[in-house]
């Protein structure tokens, strides 16, 4: 048996065709196209279904029954052939566009659509507005890597390591956000011999968390630990004195 979620997003969805078509910010061709047989298809009727299944279609009956007659009333009889043929299937009881749009508008009215999609979209504000309170956002950085393009081959010489900061809710989230930011911010420009240069972002190279929960003057946003060759002079040398 499908989710109660499933279902209750599926007659959303069909709903808001419904409203569209009736203020004529969906034409009677496309909703017709995009309702399909939705009715049937989702039998919304619980002729097939267990006892479950048609307490749960029970649930939604008003918003079910505007289905039933948006489908049997509008889109079984709506005729969208060519004109040469308008009359005669008129006259076998099929409607014009104009009609099946003000039924649809009827069926709007009658049964409150517009209304119930705006309390689905209240409900579903106000679960992300849940979660997000749920959500414990902490402070990240992450290291982007960038590498040149000559002329659109790659120049093996120079490379750039950008170190950015993020506010996320986990680290998966971090890097989402470090690589939209790498990709956002590849620039393109002309050097001095007139051909084309671009930064092009390859990668995220590592995210940290911070372990922060504020921003400070001083605070360490990226380290690296490295260990120190014995052949290599193990001296720091005095940042003033270079």
């Amino acid at each position: 048996m499908r989710q109660e979620s499933e279902l209750r997003q599926s007659l959303r969805e069909a709903t808001a065709l419904i409203v569209q078509a009736a203020e004529g910010r969906l034409s009677v061709p496309d909703f017709v196209r995009l309702y399909g047989d939705f009715y049937y298809y989702e039998a919304l009727d619980g002729h097939e279904e267990d006892d479950m299944r048609r307490a749960l279609l029970q649930k939604y009956t008003d918003v079910i029954e505007a289905h039933r007659k948006a489908q049997t009333t509008v889109v079984d009889v709506t005729f969208l052939g060519p004109a040469a043929q308008r009359e005669q299937y008129l006259n076998a009881g099929r409607i014009t566009a104009e009609e099946a749009k003000a039924r649809l508008g009827v069926i709007a009215d009658v049964h409150h659509l517009r209304e119930r999609l705006g309390e689905e979209a209240t409900r579903a504000t106000e679960t992300l507005a849940a979660e997000d309170q749920d959500e414990e956002m902490t402070w990240y950085s992450a290291r982007i890597l960038y590498e040149t393009e000559i002329a659109g081959k790659p120049d093996d010489g120079i490379r750039e390591e950008s170190i950015r900061v993020l506010l996320a809710g986990s680290q998966d989230e971090a890097l989402s956000k470090a690589k939209k930011i790498g990709r956002e911010n590849e620039v393109s420009y002309n050097n001095d011999a007139g051909e084309n240069v671009t930064w092009r972002f390859r990668r995220v190279l590592e995210v940290q968390d911070l372990c922060e929960e504020t921003l400070y003057d001083g605070v360490e946003v990226f380290s690296t630990l490295a260990r120190i060759e014995e052949s290599q002079n193990q001296e720091s040398e005095d940042p003033k004195s270079s």
